[in-house]
């Protein structure tokens, strides 16, 4: 949600499987004063440009003596600076009952604090240009400022004041409930919830998620009746998760590196340490191998298209082979586009992707053809024929360049914008432990040979690891 009221991009909520890829890099270079040093002392001591000097990867990573991390990332050549506080926590941290805590203490932080009303935390930000948002994802939440660099202090302050000050009252928590229920397009009776329970109107990824995790209660966390969670509830989530063990810090902008160390110790140095314990969440996920191809079940509820998906499982961030399946995905998600829709104009939506939590993945094509068809057969040999070519026999020489410069210029694109280049920051804190040095994406790429992709394509592109799945309107 954005403090401003604005609706932000809808989620794919749980461990379902999402389509939304966001595989990060960046640009940007660093100095560090003999100030900065100093302070660096103050702390414990800071991994500072872990990955050597190259302009993307080398960050300056201190931990703070109370357990929070801060990642800071100078870029002179801009004005405006994006602060990003992760705390690490999700869907996956809650139990069925408490489906969308999360979520709904997300919403709650921006309702006022001891020292300021929701109106008044919106001025604050709002009057000085910045932009404000908040998202909860499976495996954690951000809270995130975007605002020009003379006011930065601001926007640490603010972050903090909204995370460890929150009044969480009644009256407030209505509106939040009304705010998620607003983004879910709806508040059901608990009758509809029941029946969604069964697998009755399921969306595929969510199907998916109930049929290859039996046991981890997928639908029941999705649905997210939040009547019966109340203030004493998210007080319990915001104590047990949201400490400085469990928090991290991410700037990126036109700032020094010592101004940040001064302004994150004075705003985040005085929380008290605390145990975090993420026990009793979900298990880790191991899916059911299925025979056949999983379907929804009356959804949608009508239409002319099918919605097919060929996927198979990764180790998502913890897989060493996770950038050679990323460079796989690029060449088939080009191959799929240009046979399915340019070359045969089978479906408009079509392509290749991976999607990354830190234990479980999934590599997978999509596409949509037209329902009960030959199109749909087609489709689905296509899909075949790609990946088979691939597991057999790999890439040439050009595809394998040509799959490196489509990876690697996506990333420069994108990274260069703070807002792009603290999601990578993020995506790398979650992954990589404190004092670990940060992998250079950009070598691990260009590393890639073909017997690489052969030796990974082999081992994942094959039945007993895979699964197909189609959403088949019952009406046209």
């Amino acid at each position: 949600m954005t403090s401003s009221g604005k609706p932000r991009k809808k989620l794919e909520v749980g461990i379902t499987l999402s389509s939304a890829n966001a595989h990060h890099c960046i640009l940007i270079r660093m100095q560090l004063r003999l100030l900065s040093f100093l302070l660096g002392l103050l702390f414990l001591p800071a991994c500072l440009f872990a990955a050597g000097e190259d302009p993307v990867f080398s960050v300056q990573r201190t931990r703070l003596a109370n357990g929070m991390e801060v990642w800071i990332k100078p870029r002179a050549n801009t004005r405006a600076v994006d602060v990003r506080l992760v705390v690490r926590v999700g869907f996956r941290d809650e139990k069925p009952l408490d489906s969308g805590l999360s979520h709904l203490l997300e919403h709650m932080l921006f309702k006022g604090t001891r020292s300021h009303t929701e109106i008044e935390l919106n001025r604050m930000l709002q009057s000085k240009g910045a932009y404000d948002n908040g998202e909860t994802w499976p495996e954690y939440t951000f809270y995130e400022v975007n605002i020009i660099d003379r006011y930065f202090p601001l926007a640490l302050g603010w972050l903090r004041e909204i995370t460890q000050e929150p009044l969480l009252l009644p009256a407030a928590l209505r509106d939040a409930r009304k705010d998620v229920y607003s983004e879910q397009q709806g508040h059901y009776p608990r009758i509809l919830e029941r029946i969604f329970q069964t697998g009755i109107f399921q969306p595929l990824p969510i199907r998916l998620g109930d049929v290859l995790f039996p046991n981890a209660n997928v639908s029941e966390r999705i649905i997210a009746n939040l009547d019966d969670i109340d203030a004493n509830r998210l007080r319990a989530h915001l104590k047990r998760y949201y400490v400085p063990g469990n928090m991290g810090l991410i700037v990126v902008g036109n700032v020094d590196p010592a101004e940040i160390l001064r302004e994150a110790q004075a705003a985040f140095g005085s929380l008290t340490p605390a145990p975090v314990d993420r026990g009793d969440g979900l298990p880790h996920l191991a899916p059911r191998r299925i025979e056949g191809e999983i379907h929804t079940l009356f959804f949608p509820p009508a239409g002319q298209m099918t919605e097919i998906w060929r996927g198979f499982w990764t180790a998502g961030l913890s897989d060493p082979d996770r950038h050679v399946l990323r460079l796989i995905a690029a060449h088939l998600d080009r191959r799929a586009f240009e046979e399915v829709r340019l070359k045969r104009a089978l479906a408009y939506s079509v392509g290749a992707a991976t999607y990354d939590l830190s234990d479980i993945g999934l590599f997978y094509l999509h596409a949509n053809a037209t329902r009960g068809s030959d199109e749909e057969k087609t489709v689905k040999r296509l899909f075949d024929g790609l990946l088979t070519r691939v597991r057999q026999d790999g890439l040439t020489t050009d595809e394998l360049r040509e799959a490196k410069d489509m990876m690697t210029g996506r990333q420069v694109r994108r990274y260069e914008n703070n807002a792009n280049l603290a999601a990578l920051y993020q995506e790398l804190y979650l992954s990589t432990p404190y004092g670990t040095p940060i992998e250079n994406g950009f070598d691990r790429i260009e590393a890639i040979t073909n017997t690489d992709v052969l030796r990974v394509a082999g081992k994942t592109f094959v039945d007993r690891n895979g699964f197909r799945a189609a959403a088949r309107p019952p009406m046209t």
